[in-house]
């Protein structure tokens, strides 16, 4: 009962239902769907008064806005998985897999630099820029500033060896074991139409293509007769 009582909690903190909803639309439109759980914490600087004998310069707080385990869907083209890998459980589980996030700096500072995330106190040597494009198909439209963005790299492992690395462009900020207790990989796959001894799968957008492109054909036709 307290278990169920914990799972209910941290699902409705967490928002888990619309993530959970959004893996699922990606797996429907292909290849698959990728949810990651973790302890998620938010820090924002907040004004909270003005300085003495001041009118405009405010003083700033760190606060903890969220501070809960939190379900995740992960955009599958930042998520690299043993090539190995037919899923995340049995002989043929995933035996490590990298998470990529694009940060604004001064948010990966507010994170990393000064706490528990920076045991290595080596956060002060990154330097924002570097690959920090996040579109997959078509650029952003001009004039989006980008070289005040980090890429970071989030390294999981369980075989051969047991590691967990957080790598902010190229500069190692964590090395150390597997910090989750259970010790595995805390990532989730939901796929639509599976393909056996294959980790990827099929949506139904790949399924439906040949028959779309012969009504499309079938269109132009007609278009092209009339």
């Amino acid at each position: 009962v307290i278990m169920s009582k914990i799972y209910e909690y941290t699902w409705e903190v967490g928002d888990a239902d619309l993530e959970w909803e959004d893996a699922v639309h990606d797996a429907l439109i292909g290849p698959v769907g990728i949810l990651q759980e973790y302890f998620h914490r938010d820090i924002r600087k907040l004004k909270t008064k003005l300085k003495s004998g001041s009118k405009t310069d405010w003083e700033e707080e760190d606060v903890v806005v969220f501070d809960e385990p939190y379900l995740e869907c992960v955009k599958f083209e930042d998520f690299f998985v043993d090539e190995n890998a037919r899923s995340f459980r049995g002989p043929y589980a995933a035996r490590d897999c990298i998470r990529r996030y694009i940060l604004d700096f001064e948010d990966a500072k507010a994170f990393f630099s000064g706490s528990t995330w920076d045991p290595l106190d080596a956060f002060k040597y990154v330097q924002p820029g570097g690959d920090t494009n996040y579109w997959e198909k078509y650029s952003p439209p001009h004039g989006i500033d980008m070289s005040n963005k980090v890429e970071i790299l989030w390294y999981y492992s369980i075989k051969p060896e047991d590691w967990f690395i957080v790598v902010i462009n190229d500069v190692v900020v964590v090395m150390g074991p597997n910090p989750y207790e259970h010790k595995e990989l805390p990532f989730i796959r939901v796929v639509d139409v599976k393909r056996t001894h294959h980790f990827y799968g099929k949506g139904e957008a790949e399924l439906l293509e040949s028959m779309q492109d012969e009504i499309n054909t079938l269109r132009r036709m007609i278009i092209d007769r009339n």
